[in-house]
């Protein structure tokens, strides 16, 4: 889970034609966190996906995503956290 996301961030990183493969690579670890119930790395994987959601210039699906990783940043107590985001989508 911890690979996938690196790789979906390094590729997001590498150039805009990673951006496709970066999605899978994100998904694949989402689905693994959800699947192993490790909420505070699933909130920021949910949190950069937001991130690949802004470089694809997507805006709604950018809020949507870090909007669901503020809510599971402080379901998980990660409060700090949370706080960051927030004031990340109040800059979208």
């Amino acid at each position: 889970m911890f690979i996938s996301a690196g790789l979906g961030e390094i590729l997001l990183n590498l150039d805009s034609r990673y951006f496709a493969e970066s999605e899978n690579w994100l998904q694949k670890a989402i689905d693994a966190n959800v699947r192993n119930g490790m909420n505070f790395r699933l909130g920021l994987d949910y949190a950069f996906y937001g991130e690949y959601y802004r470089r694809i210039e997507d805006r709604a699906q950018a809020k949507n995503k870090i909007g669901k990783a503020i809510e599971i940043l402080q379901e998980c107590g990660a409060d700090w956290w949370a706080e960051k985001y927030q004031k990340e989508l109040a800059e979208l």
